[in-house]
């Protein structure tokens, strides 16, 4: 069955040679055994047994097709060869709008690969991949919307698998030719680790969609060698909590309390915790997490909707029209297009739209940050305590964030005026900006051991850092997302 199902992936591409990263330096060979870093433990295995059936697949090849027969990424050896092993892991950020790949070596060579899955040939939308699926003539998008809304139907859990196979097959593919060539002297030891839109991995239909898409999409993605990975080494992770994995682990942390708001294309994720350790280890604490579906393409979807109530059938574009990887329409002229119909109504409808959604935005962020002030408070001996007595940090990130909406209601003042009456800031906005008092906004950076990302696309990391994060590693991983609660 699932030959069958390889056989949909049809022939590559032809894309232009990609330079292949630099090589790192050769390290002194160890007297030691064969190399061989576990990120791996036996208590992550998978208790589901993935089905051998993957029903109404459609017969055809999707919009990234791969080779029939590709190069094995794990390579035989006779029994009396010593070849050292290494643990890789392909980090999977399966976004409602565009996918992402970073491979990450945190055992040996410390280092991670950002993955051009694009079809894009410069800029960020090489690594950006538009989460739908080519069905003959017709185009499947929305993926991950569509999972999210029936996460048990057989049919969208094939697309999904099927999306994910291609994605896993061109990224081993593109590692083996444009990796550094000190890998293939060693043999390889994957995983893979999908990210998972919920602040935790508690049982459910959408749990159990997403690992049983990550077993079939690992079984349909072999190659001429099987990957031959067994189920604890594919897991999912709560994107919330990998994306901050990087930033833990990089020399920029800072300690203390941090927001964080990501704005995707289907969710708006807010989470607050703090940083802290001491000489010997880093501890992450989570506190408040919240996922809601608030990102830029249920803003599109409200906006639409509320259009086609004022007159049926008066946008004619759908939300696939959009899911490019590309900024999506915010004006009521960019979505309606140019009309002679009654433009009052439809203005009237669009504006109060727009603003109820912003409501819902910065309440649901707010809920989240109010209650992590209070248990600060709490927690403290003193009544008196402040835990932002001037500012906290804050990052921005997500795709969305680019969006001007977004930026209005998260970094322009409307949501820190929102967060005054928990505060002991100043009422006036330029008092605080004398003070510095306020949100304080950070870019989240890029660390320097990823490699493949240029340097002018730095600021754009933000948009891998799930992906990134999920390329740590289980044992790195589990440390930062067991500590994510509810409220």
């Amino acid at each position: 069955m699932f030959d069958k199902l390889r056989s949909l992936l049809g022939k590559p591409k032809s894309k232009d040679k990609k330079t292949p990263l630099p090589t790192p330096p050769r390290e002194k060979p160890s007297p030691a055994s064969p190399e061989r870093t576990s990120t791996a433990t036996n208590n992550q295995k998978a208790q589901a047994t993935p089905n051998d059936t993957i029903s109404k697949v459609p017969a055809s090849s999707p919009n990234h097709p791969l080779p029939k027969s590709s190069t094995p990424v794990i390579r035989e050896t006779r029994a009396s060869e010593a070849v050292p092993e290494i643990d890789l892991v392909l980090g999977i950020d399966l976004g409602t709008s565009c996918s992402k790949v970073v491979i990450g070596d945190h055992g040996w060579l410390g280092q991670s690969y950002a993955v051009p899955i694009g079809d894009a040939t410069s800029g960020i939308g090489r690594f950006l991949r538009v989460t739908r699926l080519k069905v003959g003539s017709s185009i499947e998008g929305n993926l991950k919307l569509r999972l999210m809304d029936e996460p048990s139907s057989k049919e969208i859990q094939g697309l999904v698998a099927l999306y994910l196979a291609g994605i896993i097959r061109d990224s081993l593919d593109w590692f083996k030719k444009n990796g550094p060539k000190r890998y293939a002297e060693r043999r390889h030891s994957w995983s893979i680790n999908i990210g998972f839109p919920a602040k935790q991995i508690k049982q459910g239909a959408l749990v159990d969609a997403y690992n049983e898409i990550a077993q079939q999409a690992a079984k349909i993605a072999q190659t001429d060698l099987p990957l031959e990975l067994p189920s604890f080494r594919i897991q999912i992770y709560p994107e919330i909590g990998a994306q901050l994995a990087g930033y833990v682990n990089s020399p920029y942390k800072k300690k203390g309390s941090l927001i964080l708001i990501d704005v995707g294309a289907g969710t708006l994720d807010v989470s607050t915790l703090i940083l802290r350790g001491n000489d010997e280890e880093d501890i992450v604490s989570f506190h408040f997490c919240e996922i809601g579906p608030l990102g830029v393409m249920k803003l599109l979807e409200a906006k639409i909707k509320a259009l086609n109530t004022v007159e049926s059938g008066s946008v004619q574009l759908g939300l696939d029209d959009f899911q490019s990887g590309e900024a999506m329409p915010e004006s009521l002229s960019q979505i309606l297009g140019e009309t002679n119909r009654d433009q009052e109504n439809f203005t009237s409808a669009f504006n109060k739209v727009t603003k109820e959604f912003g409501i819902q935005a910065i309440y649901h962020a707010l809920g989240s940050v109010t209650a992590f002030r209070k248990s600060l408070r709490e927690a403290h001996i003193s009544d008196n305590y402040d835990p932002w007595p001037n500012d906290i940090r804050f990052f921005f990130t997500g795709g969305g964030s680019r969006s001007k909406f977004f930026r209005d209601h998260f970094v322009n003042g409307a949501f820190e005026k929102e967060l005054l009456p928990y505060t002991r800031w100043e009422i006036e906005h330029d008092r605080r900006k004398r003070k510095r008092q306020g949100l304080r906004l950070e870019t989240l950076p890029a660390p320097d051991e990823l490699k493949g990302l240029p340097d002018k696309l730095k600021p754009e990391f933000d948009r891998l850092s799930v992906a990134h994060g999920l390329a740590y590693g289980s044992e790195n991983l589990m440390k930062i997302t067991a500590s994510i609660h509810a409220k």
